[in-house]
């Protein structure tokens, strides 16, 4: 898979990485607050922005960018009514990981088509 590094400020570059879901077990919903999501696509925002044009001291070189994620409720026991089954939904930064983190508990808002 593709990854935005950042170099410097000023400087980013694709890189290919491994895939980071590949060992790991399909998440499950466990309550009534959890979703799984398939996430089909992950874009940057205005902190990457941030961070490439060197606003963001602390962000070292090989950092990989990326923030918000589009994907499709695959499973969840309680569905928030802006949300159906296989429509779009798109993580504004409150949703957490759903493979190779925390299992995730938040559907955000739905994604425009």
């Amino acid at each position: 898979m593709k990854a935005l590094d950042f170099r410097r400020p000023g400087r980013i570059a694709w890189q290919d990485v491994p895939d980071p879901t590949a060992d790991v077990p399909d998440p499950t919903v466990n309550d009534a607050a959890d979703a799984v999501i398939r996430v089909h696509v992950v874009t940057v925002r205005g902190t990457d922005l941030h961070i490439i044009r060197g606003d963001v001291p602390e962000v070292v070189p090989g950092r990989v960018l990326r923030h918000e994620a589009v994907g499709v409720p695959e499973a969840f026991e309680t569905c928030p009514r802006t949300v159906r089954p296989g429509g779009r939904v798109a993580d504004t930064g409150a949703l957490k990981v759903a493979r190779g983190g925390p299992q995730h508990n938040e559907i955000v808002a739905p994604a425009e088509p």
